[in-house]
């Protein structure tokens, strides 16, 4: 009867630390689904933000391509006015230095974003293995909590 008391109160000590575990285990398992959540919500504002860089690229390499079309359109138009078209010629290049800089910026931006995107993507990546991990310990836990109280009621 002592033995089997001991053993009982064995069990149930064993008990105790399988559902403590199992409690710690469920709590990690809801840390990393929450921090799952947060990386998937970054990593779709990282991909707005890539596609409002893409938007800005491509309106200035518009912006180009209209300075160009009407300074080429002003040239022919006053082809015979040359201190008027020297003057828009400076303002060309100027139009011209501005959106090849809003264009640089741009390439830089999308350039940025695509790194931020794929550390993004790699911690993304990484919480859904501890994820993956913290499910299979989670199975285990709870198959060693099964195991404990079929033997605690055995025992009883």
């Amino acid at each position: 009867l002592i033995t089997t008391q001991d053993e009982l109160a064995t069990v149930r000590q064993e008990l105790a630390e399988t559902q403590a575990e199992l409690t710690t285990v469920r709590q990690e398992l809801v840390k990393a689904q929450d921090e799952l959540a947060d990386t998937q919500d970054e990593l779709a504002t990282v991909r707005q933000e890539l596609v409002k860089a893409q938007d800005e690229l491509a309106d200035a390499q518009s912006e180009l391509a209209t300075v160009r079309q009407e300074l080429a359109e002003t040239q022919d138009a006053l082809a015979g006015e040359q201190k008027r078209n020297r003057a828009l010629q400076q303002e060309f290049a100027a139009a011209q230095r501005e959106a090849k800089e809003r264009e640089i910026n741009a390439q830089q931006e999308i350039a940025t974003l695509h790194v931020r995107l794929d550390t993004v993507q790699k911690d993304h990546e990484a919480l859904k293995a501890v994820y993956a991990e913290l499910g299979g310990r989670h199975k285990e836990v709870s198959e060693q909590f099964s195991l404990v109280l079929e033997k605690l009621v055995e025992l009883s």
